[in-house]
């Protein structure tokens, strides 16, 4: 998988060769482009190219691109026409001179020891695409629910391809994957935004991961691609979803499937039989060796049920079976 690259490999690829390219698109986001690029430029990890994308950008940030190209020889600027990020990332991929790509939004803020932790956490871990913990910060500036804190994500791959089902648990800002991957998974360019369909694709081509820590801080401002395109956002993501759900369970009849998707949106049930087929979905979902994830779903079981109280008595009966079922699961899996 990760075969061997570092150590002398590694410091050869410094003589000659980056070998992490950091891709961040740009696109109007000249209050907060200096903090995301002297982010990564201060990394203790040294061995890297940036490439900065103007998207046609109207205010002052093709400027400042320019300005750090020319005082930094590890900078290269591309700009192109107003495209939205899907088609500009995948007008750039190609572009990359380094054996591994990292995202990095023009609004966020890298810890210091993002890169190097990322790359020496792939390697001991021999997977293809890997992401962090993600700090939350502005979030009373944003249109979405969003409370600013630590966002935590689960680390190994079963437990994302389970998660994907209730949220994307890869936050491109911090991803890092191997280049193949992104040369053979292109965005697809019909879609808002580039989390609505990608990820349900690169876990099912990709051995995935988060590293346990936070390296990135994220900002919420109002104006993130996200929430300027919300509605079309949760149509795609709402398509996406449905195939990725039945590509996993292939045979599983609608009702079921809604079943689910009344605790993945958070809203009461409306019969018992759909709680029951709640609570069947949970228990599965759950049986895996990892106490986080089976803690999750404890959490959403218990949310799903107080939801759905004004069905009656039943819903306290149903409950107490499935959460029963659920912690008989984590002794055995111990």
């Amino acid at each position: 998988m990760f075969g061997k690259q570092g150590g002398d490999d590694m410091t050869k690829c410094q003589d000659s060769n980056p070998f992490i390219s950091v891709i961040m698109p740009v696109y109007n986001r000249e209050p907060y482009l200096t903090e995301a690029v002297e982010s990564i430029i201060n990394q203790t990890y040294t061995n890297f190219e940036i490439i900065l994308v103007d998207d046609a950008s109207t205010d002052g940030s093709g400027e400042r691109i320019r300005q750090y190209e020319r005082k930094d020889q590890r900078v290269r600027a591309v700009f192109l026409p107003h495209q939205g990020l899907p088609r500009t990332l995948n007008a750039v991929i190609p572009l990359v001179r380094g054996p591994f790509i990292a995202f990095m939004d023009s609004d966020d803020i890298a810890l210091p020891e993002r890169l190097h932790v990322q790359i020496e956490w792939m390697k001991e871990n021999q997977i293809d695409l890997c992401g962090a913990q993600v700090e939350t910060f502005g979030s009373e500036a944003d249109l979405l629910d969003i409370k600013d804190g630590i966002t935590r994500l689960p680390i190994c791959h079963e437990g994302i391809v389970r998660e994907l089902l209730f949220q994307v648990p890869l936050w491109r800002s911090a991803l890092m994957f191997k280049s193949r991957v992104g040369r053979e998974n292109t965005f697809d360019e019909t879609m808002a935004c580039t989390d609505c369909e990608w990820p349900y694709r690169a876990v099912q081509k990709c051995v995935t991961g988060n590293v346990p820590q936070v390296l990135l801080k994220a900002r919420r401002h109002g104006q993130n691609v996200t929430t300027i395109n919300y509605s079309r956002h949760r149509i795609d993501a709402t398509k996406s979803h449905f195939r990725y759900f039945y590509s996993l369970y292939p045979r599983t009849p609608l009702p079921d499937y809604i079943a689910l998707c009344r605790v993945i949106d958070q809203v009461a049930v409306t019969s018992l039989w759909e709680l029951e087929r709640a609570g069947q979905w949970l228990v599965e979902l759950a049986g895996y060796p990892d106490a986080e994830l089976r803690q999750r779903m404890a959490r959403r079981w218990q949310a799903a049920c107080e939801r759905s109280v004004s069905l009656g008595n039943g819903v306290q009966c149903i409950y107490h079976r499935f959460q029963e079922q659920l912690e008989n699961l984590g002794k055995e899996l111990i």
